[in-house]
């Protein structure tokens, strides 16, 4: 054999392996990760995200009403 043909032979063994590998990531491995994965993760943060903001919320709303009661104790019912 010559040297040309022994390179085209390594060269086209390494693009046809990457091309398997390729081929098994995109459309074997990636679609598992994203379905049984990402898309639990995904709605678990969304999940949390909901919780966190409900909380603040919640806390800010009692915090103004508590402040309110406060200020109209303090301010209205004092004796000067």
């Amino acid at each position: 054999m010559d040297t040309l043909s022994i390179v085209y032979n390594i060269i086209s063994s390494t693009v046809a392996v990457v091309i398997k590998f390729a081929t098994w990531f995109y459309f074997t491995f990636l679609p598992f990760v994203i379905q049984y994965i990402g898309i639990p993760l995904f709605v678990l943060g969304i999940i949390l995200a909901i919780g966190f903001a409900g909380g603040t919320l919640l806390f800010t709303i009692i915090f103004f009403i508590f402040m309110y009661f406060f200020i109209k104790g303090t301010i209205f019912s004092s004796n000067p």
